[in-house]
């Protein structure tokens, strides 16, 4: 071998030996990396199983959750039948206890008489039986017996039940042991308040008994007073009426079972004159707010042919700010008007959104029917027909109370010729809608949905989401982002937010997504917003703790709390930005946006 090759060898070792490290070295970083893949594959794949292992047992916490619910309601709805079940008979057995204790009671009774001589009958028609009227509804026997023992010995205090509810109906009876003391208590109790009523007192005649007078009494005078507040009390009434005469009786009609006034009473004079001047004073005139309709009181079943001649005509749809004045004023052009009264809620004094005119002659009703209905008052389309029932004064079809539906009522043509004993004309075809097509569209399952959505409804880009309470528990949320609208009831065939709690209506309600037109930031811009609508419920809806007015889209706002019927379950509005402390993205609508 040459110098020179013996010169260049250790040179090419080193640079085998380098390479061979590089080598080595690239050899350990694959493996580390290898490894480390490795690592982090086993480690996703044990965040997975973790993941899948939570969310299974929160879906058996779920299902666990529903179940329970679902016994508890079963087993409260099976407490209440049992309750029923208990407490009707409890009241057969009772009802039959007072038939056998009264009848034993006269049985003694004939087998005292027949016992006894002439002297023990004698004794017995002594005996003073008094006829107790306008009983509060909270007055007991004992409170009765206590109030009336002290004019003597009371020998039987009793107030007369309702068979079905054993409620009071508002009178009884006292007996006492001799006809003075009877006397004595219709002279010092006639007309003093009990328990915030003023009683009616006078002796009681047996049933079928010759009550006519021997001598001609003067007819009472008796008035209807309509119209009355709901903070009218029976002594401002009084107080109002007591400057035309004597009055012998102030009554107001209450609800039995709230005992709030129902919004009319009755003012009796001891003469016909007084009562006539009282009419004539009093009629239109305000008391505490309302104004007043005053007329003569007619008994039950009295002859009402003058009254239906009488055009009164039901006027529904109206705007909630449409006044009695503004009503008046735009029915006036039709003839002489005798009243006009729009019905208000007994609670929160607002309208109702119907109400009543009265013309002094059905011709001038008939030709207001004509002209009115259908037209527009204060933004609202009215609808106009008599209010009387019978076929003669009916007028035109009201419409359905399906909400986005209903047949257009058919115009009256000469429905009031003939009535002077000419022949009516021969009745022309009618093609106008019926409603039948539209009831038969609604039909679902078999079951006529009340609710049809409107021309604004659309579907939300915001994932809504209503989340029930019971108590303090939290229960499975509602996920309501994936429809338009949704019907909240108890049948189970047409609604879909079903609710099983005896005071919720079969439709009670629906939440509704509706496109709106927001112009409070300066321009034009459709929104798409939740709202509740309740469907005449029986038992109403509630928003925030206050009860929403039926037939009126109300706006929903997240963190609103819904309460539906006497259900103890509350359900509040969110969104899925709510538990991020973010506001959610605008709800609108591209399409209807290019539009504004």
């Amino acid at each position: 071998m040459s110098e020179r090759a013996r010169s260049r060898s250790p040179r090419r070792s080193s640079r085998d030996d380098d390479r061979d490290r590089r080598s080595s070295r690239r050899e350990r970083s694959r493996s580390r990396s290898r490894e480390r893949r490795g690592d982090r594959d086993r480690s996703r794949r044990g965040d997975d199983d973790r993941s899948s292992r939570r969310e299974r047992s929160h879906s058996r916490e779920r299902r666990g959750d529903r179940d329970r619910s679902r016994r508890d309601d079963h087993h409260e709805r099976s407490r209440d039948r049992r309750d029923r079940d208990r407490d009707r008979d409890r009241d057969r057995d009772r009802d039959r206890r007072d038939k056998k204790a009264d009848s034993e009671r006269d049985r003694r009774r004939s087998d005292a008489g027949d016992a006894a001589a002439g002297g023990g009958e004698a004794a017995e028609e002594e005996r003073g039986k008094l006829f107790i009227g306008s009983l509060s509804f909270e007055t007991t026997q004992a409170s009765l017996h206590e109030a009336f023992a002290k004019f003597g010995t009371v020998v039987e205090a009793h107030i007369a039940t309702d068979r079905e509810t054993g409620k009071s109906r508002g009178f009884g009876f006292i007996t006492y042991d001799t006809m003075a003391a009877a006397e004595l208590a219709i002279a010092s109790m006639n007309d003093v308040p009990l328990d915030g009523r003023q009683l009616k007192v006078n002796m009681s005649k047996p049933r079928g008994a010759d009550d006519a007078p021997a001598v001609p009494k003067e007819p009472e005078g008796k008035l209807f007073i309509g119209g009355l507040s709901f903070d009218t009390t029976e002594a401002t009434l009084n107080e109002a009426f007591a400057k035309f005469g004597a009055i012998t009786n102030t009554h107001i009609a209450v609800d039995r079972e709230t005992g709030k006034s129902r919004g009319f009473g009755f003012v009796s004079y001891n003469n016909m004159a007084a009562a006539e001047l009282a009419i004539a004073g009093m009629n239109s005139v305000q008391l505490d707010g309302r104004e007043l309709r005053v007329n003569m009181s007619q008994p039950r079943g009295a002859d009402d042919a003058p009254r239906k001649e009488q055009g009164k005509l039901f006027i529904g749809g109206l705007s909630f700010d449409t006044t009695e004045a503004s009503l008046n004023e735009a029915f006036a052009k039709f003839g002489a008007i005798t009243n006009t009264h729009i019905a208000l809620d007994k609670e929160t004094g607002k309208s109702r959104g119907f109400g009543f005119v009265t013309f002094a002659d059905k011709e001038h009703a008939t030709a207001c029917i004509a002209g009115m209905n259908g037209q527009d008052v204060d933004g609202r389309s009215l609808r106009v027909n008599f209010s009387d029932s019978t076929t003669e004064n009916r007028g035109p079809a009201a419409s359905s109370m399906s909400f986005g539906t209903g047949a257009n009522a058919a115009v009256i043509g000469d429905e009031a010729a003939g009535e002077d004993g000419d022949e009516k004309p021969k009745e022309k075809p009618n093609f106008e809608t019926s409603g039948l097509l539209a009831k038969e569209t609604n039909m679902f399952n078999g079951v006529e949905v009340i609710y049809v959505e409107p021309q604004e409804a659309r579907k939300s880009k915001i994932r809504w989401r209503l989340y029930p309470f019971k108590g303090e528990v939290a229960l499975d949320p509602l996920y309501i982002h994936r429809q338009s609208a949704y019907l909240i009831g108890k049948e189970k065939k047409v609604c879909d937010l079903f609710m099983a709690h005896p005071s919720i209506s079969k439709q009670h309600a629906a939440l509704q997504y509706r496109l709106i037109t927001d112009k409070s930031t300066g321009r034009a811009v459709n929104r798409i917003v939740p709202c509740i609508i309740d469907l005449d419920s029986t038992n109403g809806t509630c928003l925030n703790g206050e009860k929403v007015q039926p037939r009126r889209y109300i706006e929903l706002r997240e963190s609103d709390v819904l309460k539906f019927g006497n259900s103890s379950r509350d359900y509040v509005l969110l969104n899925e930005h709510s538990n991020k402390g973010t506001a959610p993205p605008p709800d609108t609508d591209e399409d209807e946006d290019k539009l504004v």
